[in-house]
C-alpha cells in the first residue's frame, strides 16, 4: 500500500507499538523502510508461510509428517499464549484468522499484527468463519470476545481437520443464528472449551 508525508507519523507511531509488543508467539516487527513511497516491513523470517496454507492442504488431502497432532496442540497452545498476551494488555487482534498464524523453521506459531498498519483483509467467503455474531451486524463491535470466538474456530478446525461449517453459502445464517458447529464428537472437556468460548 501506498504512504505518502503526511501519513508517515501515523505510520511511525503504529510501527512502534508494533516493535514494543514482545512475546514468543507474536510475530516480531524489527521496523520499516520506504522504496518509491511504499513502505517495505521488516519481520522475523517466517520458513513455513501460514496456518492457512496447512487447512488448504488437509482440505486437499495433502499429508505431511511435518504437520501431526503434536504440530497441531502446539499451535494451538501458542495461537492461546499469544491472544492472552494480548488480551492481557489491552490490545484485541481484531482479525484473527489462519492466514494470520505463520510458522517459523521449527514450526512454531507466530501471530501476525500487521492489520494495525493497514485495513483488516475484505470478508468473504470461508473467512467469515472467523468472525463472531455481532461483528457480521456491526464491524467495529471488536473485542476480546470475538478473538476467543475466532480462536474457537481455528482450534475446532485443528483438530477436526475441516472447517467449522461445509458450506460457505450458510456461514452467515449459521452464525447470526448461533447454530454452531456439532461438537459431539469430542471428549466432554473439549465440549466444556468449546462452549466456554462461545458463550464469552
Amino acid at each position: 500500500f501506498y504512504i505518502d508525508i503526511p501519513d508517515q507519523k501515523s505510520f511511525n507511531e503504529k510501527i512502534s507499538r508494533l516493535k514494543n509488543i514482545v512475546h514468543p508467539a507474536i510475530l516480531k516487527v524489527f521496523g520499516y523502510t520506504i522504496k518509491d513511497s511504499y513502505p517495505l516491513i521488516i519481520t522475523e523470517f517466517m520458513k513455513h508461510k501460514s496456518l492457512k496454507d496447512f487447512f488448504n492442504r488437509q482440505l486437499n488431502k495433502y499429508k505431511s509428517s511435518s504437520w501431526n497432532d503434536t504440530k497441531k496442540y502446539i499451535t494451538a497452545i501458542g495461537i492461546a499464549h499469544g491472544i492472552q498476551f494480548l488480551h492481557s494488555q489491552e490490545k484485541v487482534h481484531k482479525n484473527l484468522r489462519p492466514s494470520k498464524i505463520l510458522f517459523d523453521v521449527d514450526y512454531y506459531p507466530h501471530i501476525s499484527l500487521l492489520d494495525i498498519l493497514i485495513d483488516p483483509e475484505e470478508r468473504n467467503g470461508n473467512d467469515l468463519i472467523y468472525f463472531a455474531p455481532e461483528l457480521l451486524d456491526d464491524p467495529e463491535a471488536y473485542s476480546k470476545a470475538s478473538d476467543i470466538y475466532a480462536f474457537s474456530m481455528i482450534v475446532f478446525q485443528l483438530l477436526k481437520g475441516k472447517p467449522p461449517f461445509d458450506n460457505p453459502k450458510t456461514i452467515i445464517n449459521n452464525v447470526r443464528l448461533q447454530n454452531y458447529p456439532d461438537i459431539s464428537s469430542f471428549s466432554d472437556e473439549m465440549q466444556d472449551f468449546f462452549q466456554s468460548c462461545w458463550d464469552f
